[in-house]
């Protein structure tokens, strides 16, 4: 009996134990299903963070490649840690081209910042004027913006200008030459009063003079007759003391001389009045001829000390419907271009050659202004007639002669315009004009 009770008791004692036993397995899986719970959701939550600062980061990548403006993402030390597209393109960069080198090698002016400048540029976040420079050491004009990300990283902005500096600068020569025309409007109109101002005492001095040569010849006339009734010795005694065979000899001659030089100067005059008259903003039928004529007179003290002007125009050269105003303009611009092309060639000692010569063609009249100066570059050719192009130094040509002779002769008149040029022996510069001042009857042709 007391065997079986012992028994029973280990029994029961191993039954309480497997009891518990299975109890501590239940909760630990309990908690191990729990915790599994917990250890996903915190991975879902992981996941969705990751996904959302991945999508940011996308975001702001994308953002940052759209930008139309240059951008660096900079250490303390000013080395790169990231550019986006539009920085590589304007500097010729690729992303792991630029990541590791200095900013500065790109914006040098930062090298010269003091600490309170650098400070000030990241705090007032207004952008910096200066020059960028390429891959290439190309400089560009940029304004460049800095703001710090945090303690360690700067992102620099840097935007191109130079469409604008260089638009500034057009407009700079544009209202530069406008003052200048309003100058020459205002000397034309001047020169052009006195040009009529002149024209009425010459009128009479000239006519005076000619008056003069007449009553001189009817003068000389009479001594001989009067030489007749007095002895030969009266006769001679007089010749000698007036010296009337110095002045029958020598008068004539200076008042010849004079009626020239008053009929020149009358050409000058009336060349003025032509050129000075207010440019019509109508076409009517014009002498080419005479346009030329005018205008090589009132340039000749441009081209009379560098070059000899011979003109070779055509007789009977029909009239062209222009405006003789732009036209005369054209012409001027190429006299003073021919003139500038020999004075580069620098003759020694010697004087140039300029040749004007027009002929009729079909429908329109050609002018050719020829020249035995400096030439033009053969790479220049194509630009030549392209708006501020000049080859010209400094305050000699503004780019903008060719360019205005080009839109009236082409645009205003429906004409064209060429040049033949050899490097260092000269140009021909062609212009050819409808008869009808449009073009149209080349046009339907």
């Amino acid at each position: 009996m007391i065997a079986n009770a012992n028994q029973l008791t280990e029994v029961e004692r191993l039954a309480k134990r497997a009891e518990r036993e299975r109890a501590a397995r239940k909760e630990a899986e309990r908690q191990l299903e729990e915790k599994s719970s917990q250890l996903f959701e915190s991975h879902e939550q992981l996941k969705h963070a990751f996904a959302q600062v991945r999508e940011s980061a996308d975001r702001t990548r994308a953002i940052l490649e759209s930008m139309p403006n240059g951008v660096f993402v900079t250490a303390r030390d000013n080395t790169i840690l990231d550019v986006n597209a539009m920085a590589c393109q304007k500097f010729g960069l690729t992303t792991s081209s630029a990541i590791g080198r200095l900013l500065a090698e790109f914006l040098p002016f930062i090298e010269n910042l003091s600490a309170s400048k650098k400070e000030e540029l990241f705090s007032s976040h207004l952008p910096y004027v200066s020059t960028a420079r390429t891959k290439d050491n190309v400089e560009i004009p940029c304004e460049i913006t800095a703001t710090r990300i945090d303690a360690d990283q700067v992102v620099w902005m840097v935007r191109d200008i130079s469409a604008r500096v260089e638009a500034e600068m057009r407009q700079r020569k544009l209202e530069a030459e406008l003052q200048q025309s309003q100058k020459f409007e205002s000397l034309g109109t001047m020169a052009g009063g006195i040009a009529h101002e002149l024209n009425t005492p010459i009128q009479f001095v000239t006519d005076n003079t000619r008056f003069l040569q007449k009553a001189f010849t009817d003068l000389v006339a009479a001594v001989q007759d009067l030489k007749v009734c007095v002895t030969p010795d009266v006769a001679k005694r007089v010749v000698d003391k007036f010296d009337l065979e110095y002045l029958d000899a020598e008068v004539p001659q200076a008042i010849t001389q004079s009626i020239d030089g008053l009929e020149r100067i009358a050409e000058i005059v009336l060349a003025i009045k032509r050129f000075s008259h207010p440019a019509s903003a109508t076409k009517e039928a014009n002498d080419l001829n005479q346009i030329i004529h005018t205008t090589v007179l009132v340039t000749k003290n441009q081209w009379k000390y560098v070059a000899e002007l011979n003109l070779e125009l055509a007789p009977n050269l029909p009239p062209i419907m222009s405006n003789a105003g732009e036209l005369t303009q054209v012409i001027l611009n190429l006299i003073v271009n021919a003139t500038h092309a020999i004075e580069d060639r620098k003759y020694a000692g010697k004087l140039g050659k300029i040749v004007i010569s027009t002929h009729a063609i079909e429908n329109g009249v050609e002018c050719r202004i020829q020249d035995n100066g400096s030439g033009i570059e053969p790479a220049n050719l194509k630009r030549i007639f392209d708006l501020f192009f000049t080859t010209k130094t400094p305050g000699r040509g503004t780019g903008q002669g060719l360019a205005l002779a080009h839109s009236i002769i082409c645009n205003s008149h429906g004409g064209n315009i060429d040049v033949e040029s050899q490097l260092g022996e000269g140009s021909t510069f062609i212009l050819r004009l409808p008869l009808d001042g449009t073009g149209a009857s080349w046009q339907s042709k």
